[in-house]
């Protein structure tokens, strides 16, 4: 017997962000909160400390466990990117998940992005859709309806020629892609739709 394989995906836990601690760089030692109602008391309260390590740390504490988690600058560019540093790899992360137990990063939840499991008809349409959006923002008409070509949508007012003729250019080359595409998918599942052998009009009925 088989056993279905699934996967866990980023988007169905709520993430830590290493940009949102920056402000804890400079703040005093003590007990603070991250703010959002989706997360448990336990995943919400830390202890900010200082580390001879690490200099600035949080400790959560989650189902009776410590949980420490350094906070990482770094220093080898000029925009001194903040990091998280997950407790179970010890690697540099931009973001960590939330689970029941504890927080880690995506590799050490065997975590995968939605993105990853989209045919390139799935990739292909959410392209179209960014660009759109880009150009057009998220209230366009048409954002979602990729039966309809965007060759006749007016420029923005705001925009510049050039640009607008640049992203539309790369647009409506995915959007052809889009189209062939969508046709071959279309004829390998409906092809034989009308193939079969006509009836013969002479045929006697009894």
């Amino acid at each position: 017997m088989s056993t279905e394989r699934t996967r866990s995906y980023t988007e169905q836990y709520f993430r830590i962000s290493a940009k949102t601690f920056r402000p804890m760089l400079n703040a005093n030692p003590g007990i603070y909160r991250v703010g959002n109602s989706n997360l448990g008391q336990e995943h919400q309260i830390f202890r900010l400390i200082v580390s001879s390590n690490w200099g600035r740390a949080m400790i959560f504490n989650i189902q009776s466990r410590k949980h420490l988690i350094p906070l990482k600058l770094d220093n080898r560019s000029a925009s001194n990117k903040l990091y998280l540093v997950c407790p179970y790899c010890s690697r540099q992360r931009q973001h960590l998940y939330a689970v029941s137990e504890a927080y880690a990063c995506r590799t050490c939840l065997k975590l995968s992005y939605a993105c990853q499991s989209e045919c390139k008809l799935e990739r292909l349409a959410r392209k179209i859709r960014d660009i759109r959006k880009s150009i057009w923002g998220a209230s366009c008409p048409g954002l979602n309806n990729l039966c309809d070509n965007s060759f006749l949508w007016p420029k923005p007012k705001w925009m510049r020629y050039n640009t607008f003729d640049t992203a539309t250019a790369k647009l409506r080359l995915l959007e052809r892609q889009y189209l062939k595409l969508s046709l071959e998918q279309f004829d390998r599942m409906f092809g034989e739709v009308g193939k079969q052998e006509p009836v013969n009009k002479n045929m006697d009925v009894n």
